[in-house]
C-alpha cells in the first residue's frame, strides 16, 4: 500500500451528497502522524462543479491542466477547472482509494488548513 501523506490527491470511491458513489479525487486531510495506523483516512472531495452565485469561503480553486498526451497538471494531476469543496468531507476506507494523484500545492494547502482548523473550532 502507497505511503500517504496529508495534502495528498488521490482517486476514491465517495458518496456525493445525495448518497450515490463514484469515483472523484479526493484531498487527504488525516494528520501525518496518523495516516500509518487508520485504517480509513479524512479526504475533502474535489469537484469539477463550482458554486452558484458567490464562491463560498469553504471552496479553494486548484490548478489543473489538460495536456496534449492526456496527463493533468504536474503538480496536482488535475486536467479541468476544479475546486476543493471543504464543506463536503468523508472518511475514506484505504483500501478504497484507486489511485495517487499528486499533492495540493503548499500554499493553497495553507489556506485549506487554516479553514478546515477555523471550521472545526
Amino acid at each position: 500500500m502507497p505511503a500517504y501523506r496529508f495534502g495528498d490527491i488521490v482517486e476514491a470511491d465517495i458518496p456525493d451528497p445525495d448518497g450515490n458513489f463514484k469515483p472523484r479525487p479526493v484531498i487527504i486531510i488525516t494528520p501525518d502522524a496518523e495516516i500509518a495506523a487508520a485504517s480509513s483516512l479524512s479526504v475533502v472531495a474535489i469537484s469539477t462543479s463550482p458554486a452558484r452565485g458567490a464562491v463560498p469561503e469553504s471552496y479553494f480553486e486548484l490548478p489543473a491542466k489538460l495536456t496534449v498526451k492526456g496527463k493533468g497538471h504536474t503538480v496536482t494531476g488535475l486536467k479541468l477547472k476544479c475546486w476543493a469543496k471543504c464543506d463536503w468531507r468523508v472518511d475514506v476506507p484505504k483500501e478504497d482509494i484507486l489511485y495517487s494523484r499528486g499533492t495540493v500545492p503548499a500554499s493553497i494547502l495553507k489556506r485549506i488548513s487554516e479553514y478546515l482548523a477555523k471550521a472545526d473550532s
